[in-house]
């Protein structure tokens, strides 16, 4: 019987982890806070992601399209594809990804957001936003 609880946590466990097309393991736990300094005019934000899901329908997709729109109001972003670039993922301590880090103007790291579940979206758009308005 033990055994049988063993299997099912392992079974859980793999289908969880199975995240996006590409495979990568998402979490979807709750969002990160490095610091709860207010962000500001001149902070960045960088993205790790598979970037081929760009377009795809599933959180990953999503999270990339939310970045690239706060850029496009004039955050700076910097993307880190993790299909051609892991040692910038390790950089940024990433272990899970879609990852969004957002920096203050020393570079010094004020909120991550890991994975892609509801809760993990909604705040990190609220920072996004935060940091365009900021912008302007």
């Amino acid at each position: 019987m033990k055994n049988m609880g063993a299997l099912l946590l392992l079974a859980v466990g793999l289908v969880g982890a199975a995240g996006c097309r590409s495979g990568e393991t998402t979490h979807d736990g709750s969002p990160s806070t490095t610091s709860s300094a207010p962000l500001r005019a001149g902070g960045s934000v960088v993205l790790v992601a598979n970037l081929g899901e760009a377009e795809d329908s599933c959180g990953c997709g999503a999270i990339i399209r939310e970045v690239r729109a706060a850029s496009q109001k004039g955050v700076p972003t910097q993307e880190i594809d993790t299909r051609t670039n892991k040692d910038g993922a390790k950089r940024y301590r990433v272990t899970v990804v879609p990852a969004v880090v957002l920096l203050d103007t020393s570079g010094k790291e004020l909120r991550r957001y890991e994975g892609e579940s509801e809760e993990t979206m909604k705040n990190m758009k609220v920072d996004l936003d935060a940091l365009a308005s900021a912008k302007k």
